[in-house]
Formats: C-alpha cells, sequence, structure tokens
C-alpha cells in the first residue's frame, strides 16, 4: 500500500501550499478574525474564539447567561469582540472548587 502526501493531488502533483494561519478554521467567515475589541463578529466568529459551537451560542441568546450581543435588524446578530472577552474572563476560574462569583450573574 503506497501512503500518498496528502499534499500531493492526483497526477502527482503538488498543492498551492497555503500561509500559516490560512486553513479555514482558522477564518470562519472566510476572513482574519479582526482583533480590534470593537469589532462586530459573526456568530461563527464568536464560537471559533469561545470554542463553542454556533448552536451553543444560538441557544444561549434564547435561554440567557451567554456573552452580550448586537442584534442588527431581524436576525442578524453580531457580537462585540470586548464582550467576549469580558464574558470569557468571567468564567476564569483558579481551581475546580473555586466557587465562582455567586450573585454576579455569572
Amino acid at each position: 500500500m503506497t501512503m500518498r502526501n496528502p499534499q500531493t493531488l492526483k497526477d502527482g502533483a503538488s498543492a498551492p501550499s497555503r500561509p500559516a494561519g490560512a486553513f479555514a478554521a482558522d477564518q470562519p467567515e472566510g476572513r482574519p478574525i479582526p482583533a480590534d475589541p470593537a469589532a462586530l463578529l459573526h456568530t461563527s466568529e464568536a464560537a471559533y474564539l469561545t470554542t463553542l459551537s454556533k448552536r451553543t451560542l444560538e441557544g444561549l441568546r434564547m435561554k440567557g447567561g451567554g456573552p452580550r450581543f448586537v442584534r442588527i435588524a431581524g436576525r442578524s446578530v453580531r457580537y462585540k469582540r470586548a464582550d467576549l472577552d469580558v464574558w470569557m474572563n468571567q468564567r476564569s476560574f483558579t481551581s475546580t472548587s473555586d466557587p465562582g462569583r455567586e450573585g454576579e450573574g455569572v
């Protein structure tokens, strides 16, 4: 059994190489995720940064307890990167026995 290099096409030619960080998982909307704290991010970008699924973020929007979001119009929703950072930092603990921040809405 011959192992083929994944960068080699069927005709033996090499596939074009991608620059570092150019994989689809790194760029969920086909563009680099903006570093600006005020940037409005799509749900897929927010999901990537929080390591949650889009479905989980959608559920948290319905039930509450998720990061703050901006409703632009109708069903169009975006997340400010700064709000994602705040939300994730609120869930930072030093150990599994850390009681958290009771009464702070966390």
